[in-house]
């Protein structure tokens, strides 16, 4: 976080304020934030580096905050861009990768979907045509838009569904993330018996996952059929969506269920000891962090944002000895400005620092997170 880039938006916040009494008319926001990006943004050497940039993540706070936290949020938004990337997911968006920082987080699951183990492809058939030889050559070879054409091929020629094509078919919907076609081509089979299979139906609550849909996927896996030889796999599959709703002792009650020779047993063993040591994790405390924000900077230094810490006592420090001075020489419209901005990176530097600590917490859980194996095989 550069000092320029405060200066910007200093000037950013003015507009807003300007602008703020006509918020109720929806264009208000997007034009005040078209004016910056037009006029000031583009002046700048450099792209924020995170999602949304600092003047979108402004707008949006403002908007659907208010205005007292839409100041806030922003201060601390400001203070902390640039630094301690450590805490943030990385995606790429629209051809670059940036951290993603959103006023809003969804409540549903954040981790996306991910493979442990390579996709090969299975069947359930002994005699099976060289044509669907093909196609389980493509997903070996991990063609997987291919062979969803040569599947597509297939049905057109005979429409009637097997286990072993439609059940590869699923898989390589998965493996390029196709989760909603899954679940619209599960809704739309014919054959109730195959609708309802174990195989199918695993890969159905997989594609849950894969949506973000934890609970949802744990009910697919609570369906009353027959689980016959893949139960192992369930309960294996089960007991890793609950970790990542963070229930612990339903995780144990899982795999304590899981047969000595299910085959990916290490990775259940595995998973124990992450989980172990994600109960074992010294969390932060968030209200400890707000407290100690009282001296700029020092909650953001005990949520482990150092460097963020350190521009927060900078940044805290010059807004104040601007504002003394500007009274000082009886320059009282800068000192009411710049007191106005020093008390709201203030506060928000309050807030940053317990927001941080939860952060610094929820960090620390997913990294051990994605270390959690289960076969998609």
């Amino acid at each position: 976080m550069t000092l320029h880039k405060v200066l910007s938006f200093l000037f950013l916040f003015i507009l807003v304020l300007i602008q703020y009494p006509a918020f109720s008319q929806e264009e208000s926001p997007g034009d005040v934030y078209n004016f910056y990006q037009k006029f000031i943004s583009d002046i700048r050497s450099q792209k924020c580096p995170m999602y949304p940039s600092c003047s979108k993540y402004a707008m949006e706070a403002f908007n659907e905050k208010g205005l007292v936290n839409g100041f806030l949020m922003t201060s601390d938004r400001l203070t902390r861009c640039g630094h301690e990337h450590k805490f943030y997911d990385m995606e790429l968006v629209e051809g670059e990768f940036k951290f993603i920082d959103l006023v809003t987080y969804p409540d549903s699951n954040s981790q996306m979907f991910k493979k442990s183990e390579k996709e090969y492809s299975k069947s359930f058939d002994e005699n099976i045509s060289d044509d669907i030889k093909f196609f389980l050559h493509l997903i070996d070879k991990q063609l997987y838009r291919e062979a969803i054409t040569e599947y597509h091929r297939l049905k057109f020629e005979d429409p009637t569904e097997t286990l072993t094509l439609e059940y590869n078919y699923f898989k390589a919907l998965m493996s390029i993330e196709e989760y909603e076609k899954i679940i619209f081509e599960h809704g739309n089979f014919k054959n109730p018996l195959l609708a309802n299979d174990p195989n199918i139906i695993l890969k159905v609550s997989e594609a849950w996952f894969g949506l973000n849909q934890t609970e949802k996927s744990i009910e697919i896996l609570d369906s009353d059929i027959d689980w016959k030889d893949i139960n192992d796999r369930r309960l294996a599959f089960k007991g890793f969506l609950y970790a990542q709703l963070d229930q612990f002792d339903k995780v144990q009650e899982q795999y304590a269920m899981v047969s000595e020779n299910y085959i990916f047993r290490e990775y259940l063993s595995q998973n124990i000891q992450t989980i172990n040591s994600i109960t074992s994790l010294k969390q932060k405390k968030p209200v400890l962090a707000g407290v100690l924000g009282i001296i700029p900077g020092a909650g953001y230094m005990y949520s482990g944002h150092t460097t963020t810490g350190i521009s927060s006592l900078v940044l805290n420090g010059l807004l104040g000895y601007a504002t003394y001075t500007s009274f000082k020489t009886e320059n009282y419209g800068i000192g009411i400005l710049t007191g106005m901005f020093s008390t709201a990176f203030y506060i928000g530097n309050i807030s940053g620092g317990y927001k941080a600590a939860k952060r610094y917490n929820t960090s620390q859980k997913e990294n051990y997170k994605k270390k959690l194996m289960y076969s998609f095989n």
